[in-house]
């Protein structure tokens, strides 16, 4: 429905992309990233990031 935000977490793009018309990438609870999908897919050339854990105990 229009006008209603919907929470969502996943890890995966693909699923984002079938359910949502905008999305918004947290980090450490600030929005580092927003647009559609298409839009964020578009940020990452190759289409895979890496992500770096400096203190895997955190997790």
């Amino acid at each position: 429905a229009r006008g209603v935000t919907i929470f969502l977490t996943t890890q995966y793009l693909d699923e984002a992309d079938q359910l949502a018309g905008g999305i918004a990438v947290l980090d450490q609870g600030r929005i580092v990233a927003e647009g559609t999908p298409a839009e964020l897919k578009r940020l990452v050339p190759g289409g895979h990031i890496r992500l770096t854990f400096g203190d895997l105990t955190a997790l």
